[in-house]
């Protein structure tokens, strides 16, 4: 089977709410006191949108990296040499204690504009703070965690959130905003990360070309998992169309998908697509 050309280039994700999100906010930047950007630590290179480096440059910024619970901890020095001068925080948001950090790094990030504050007469100045990100990082959990209520409607797949909306939370007003990508993604490699932990809606592409897209990634990063599941050692050349059918063919016989006595591909496709969604202890960065 044959991807077509409009399969081949695999993400150019961009709905009307995340462009107009980009507009409001690039329009709004100047009520922000603070930028909280929140990252995926399964792929926090590729989760950054440097988009966000031209809005209001000046203002401070708080880099969360999320589900740091499913990284690959072996990544964390050098996933930190890439932010270098960033305060960046490694967070579990299912955890009360990152409540705690986020408020407390809020709080020293922006102690001098909270001192004249209080220096003009304001007793109890409030912080507002913009939550960006990409689809599914997870924005509105944060908010959630730190307003310690359900207070936005959250899923676990790209573009839940779609209104400009504000959460007032002690001295802190939080702006949840639509999941922002580039309009254009460039580098395959980045998209098919990006798919792979859900910032991008793939149901438009065949399983067959997101398993071979996948599968390069994984060839690069994780060659150990592959064989400890399908029981088959990829080669260390890069992969080509003939390569991942047969690898995919022999994924298949090992786990004894067939129908009508024939290897059924489609099954192993879908299970292969699954089961990269649902590692844990991986960065792709």
């Amino acid at each position: 089977m044959k991807i077509s050309e409009e399969h081949k280039n695999l993400i150019n994700w961009f709905p009307g709410h995340m462009a107009k999100g980009l507009k409001e906010i690039k329009q709004n930047a100047t009520l922000a006191d603070v930028f909280i950007i929140v990252l995926d630590a399964r792929c926090p290179i590729s989760s950054y949108n440097e988009d966000f480096d031209a809005i209001s440059p000046h203002k401070p910024r708080l880099f969360v990296v999320t589900k740091s619970d499913l990284m690959d901890k072996t990544k964390k020095t050098a996933i930190e040499a890439r932010f270098k001068g960033s305060k960046l925080l490694w967070l579990d948001l299912r955890k009360q204690t990152s409540r705690k950090e986020i408020i407390k790094s809020l709080q020293l990030i922006c102690a001098e504009k909270i001192k004249k504050d209080k220096e003009k007469g304001l007793l109890n100045p409030k912080i507002k703070a913009f939550v960006l990100g990409v689809p599914n990082a997870g924005k509105s959990t944060l908010i959630n965690l730190v307003s310690q209520k359900k207070s936005l409607k959250v899923a676990n797949f790209p573009g839940v959130t779609r209104a400009k909306q504000w959460v007032n939370i002690d001295n802190f007003y939080f702006m949840d905003t639509p999941g922002i990508l580039l309009p254009k993604l460039e580098d395959q490699n980045a998209a098919t990360k990006l798919a792979m932990i859900g910032s991008i809606e793939t149901k438009i592409f065949p399983t067959m070309f997101l398993a071979n897209s996948f599968l390069d990634i994984i060839h690069q990063y994780y060659p150990e998992k592959f064989k400890n599941e399908f029981n088959i050692e990829l080669p260390t050349d890069q992969l080509d169309e003939t390569s991942k059918y047969n690898i995919f063919n022999q994924a298949a016989i090992n786990k004894n998908y067939k129908i009508n006595n024939k290897v059924d591909l489609n099954r192993i496709y879908k299970y292969f697509v699954n089961w990269v969604r649902e590692l844990t202890q991986v960065t792709y960065d």
